[in-house]
């Protein structure tokens, strides 16, 4: 069994007659203009042709579920990905693929010479890790999991000893990079999670594999968001676990399950850019973060982003505020004595600040604010139109908002921290569609219209 290695996450899992497409990413930037490949490649999508018969697709996240990707594929190859994920089958649909095979983690496939074991990701949303077996040897394709009991016990009762273990290895930094704090710790609890997965799998290999990118727009982001390099993950395996072997394997490179014999430049199609510089992955939090600029990737222009901001802020944005559906989490800020404060920035530098008093029986912006606020959102102009058209995800948008949160509240008892109201209001209450209207979007630019209702 070989497994060839694309970029990122892309993967071709090789055994006799069956070759496994996994998770297909292309082109760059992905993940809604947000990622690169890092280090740099240049994919020739054409040289795909022919290598593959099956296609696995983990999860639905930017980085891993690509429809652009996806739409060079034959229609008549199987797609499988975990059951749950709407937006994975309303595309495949709507592109016209033929067979869709839905699996749950624990099931087993068997494909031509290849079985495959769909092992479990303890997350609240479908994703899936694979298990590949093949003539005694088995490869473990973590993905993105966040590991339980219940993925090693799978994967020990399907495979013994593991020969072969692609884990993740990064202990990325997101949800921080929408904030300005500089003196972020370094996450050692994401790290030892990663650390002990490995342990607790024992393979006989580990290869650090889904994290080979980096961010476009700023290099502050970089220097933020990467906090372990490749090199660190595989000396820290190595000095946890001294007889497992731990390798790099380059980007269309492969590698054999049974001696783990690495041959470089195997995917003609995959070109290494040894010449472009590479970006700045060396963790430094302390370094400055420069103002938020909304550049207007899509060129609505200020005076359109102007009207349209306004309209939805006064509007819609106020009437979803009121609804039943965000009544709990109005009622804690309510509770918190809680004022929001956002801030839009447009093109041309200027901000435009408005004021909410979540203790008033009825929301309305306010021209000043009442008290110190406990959120202050900037947000880019584009972003907040972007997330109603559909030419922004949820995941861009962290990357293009601030926040600074002081979340407390005072009784007899003393202070309190309230939890879990990370910036709900833009990112994820008011927005429980953005990514669907984004999915629709980039079909419709592609030329296809969703045939489904979607679940």
């Amino acid at each position: 069994m070989n497994v060839y290695k694309i970029g990122h996450a892309s993967l071709i899992v090789e055994a006799r007659g069956a070759r496994c497409l996994m998770d297909p990413v292309f082109f760059e930037p992905f993940e809604c203009g947000v990622n690169c490949f890092e280090p740099p490649i240049r994919i020739d999508p054409n040289g795909v042709q022919g290598a593959y018969n099956l296609v696995v697709i983990s999860h639905e996240h930017g980085d891993h579920f690509c429809i652009r990707s996806l739409n060079l594929l034959e229609r008549r190859c199987p797609v499988v990905f975990p059951r749950g994920c709407g937006l994975i089958a309303r595309a495949l649909e709507a592109m016209g693929f033929q067979e869709l095979w839905p699996v749950t983690p624990g099931q087993i496939m068997g494909f031509n010479d290849l079985e495959l074991t769909f092992t479990p990701s303890n997350v609240v949303f479908p994703e899936m890790g694979v298990l590949f077996s093949h003539a005694g040897r088995h490869v473990w394709n973590c993905v993105d999991t966040e590991f339980d009991q219940r993925a090693f016990s799978l994967v020990r009762q399907r495979a013994g000893r593991l020969d072969l273990m692609f884990a993740q290895y990064q202990a990325l930094i997101e949800e921080e990079l929408g904030c300005d704090a500089l003196g972020g710790s370094f996450p050692y609890k994401r790290y030892a999670m990663n650390l002990n997965a490995v342990t607790e799998a024992n393979p006989r290999c580990v290869v650090p594999s889904s994290c080979g990118y980096r961010y476009c727009a700023q290099p502050w982001q970089n220097q933020r968001g990467f906090p372990i390099s490749e090199r660190q993950f595989l000396e820290d395996v190595r000095t946890l676990l001294p007889g497992t072997q731990a390798l790099s394997l380059p980007q269309g490179g492969v590698i054999n399950a049974e001696d783990f014999v690495i041959r470089e430049n195997a995917l003609p199609w995959v070109e290494r850019i040894d010449e472009a510089p590479a970006a700045s992955l060396d963790w430094r939090p302390d370094l400055g973060v420069p103002s938020l600029q909304d550049e207007d990737p899509y060129e609505h222009g200020a005076e359109a982003l102007r009207r349209e901001v306004g309209a939805f802020l006064k509007g819609e944005f106020l009437r979803e505020l009121m609804s039943p559906s965000v009544r709990e989490w109005r009622e804690r800020l309510a509770a918190a004595g809680v004022v929001w404060q956002l801030e839009v920035v447009y093109p041309n530098g200027e901000i435009e600040e408005s004021w909410l008093d979540f203790a008033q029986p009825s929301s309305a912006w306010l021209t000043g604010a009442p008290r110190t606020p406990k959120i202050i959102t900037s947000i880019c102009a584009s972003t907040l139109v972007g997330l109603r058209s559909g030419e922004v995800t949820p995941y861009r948008a962290l990357f293009t908002r601030r926040v600074v949160l002081k979340l407390y509240a005072l009784s007899p008892g003393g202070l309190r921290r309230i939890g879990a109201l990370a910036d709900e209001p833009i990112g994820r209450l008011l927005f429980p569609t953005a990514n669907l209207r984004h999915v629709d979007a980039e079909l419709k630019r592609l030329g296809y219209k969703p045939t489904t209702r979607f679940v």
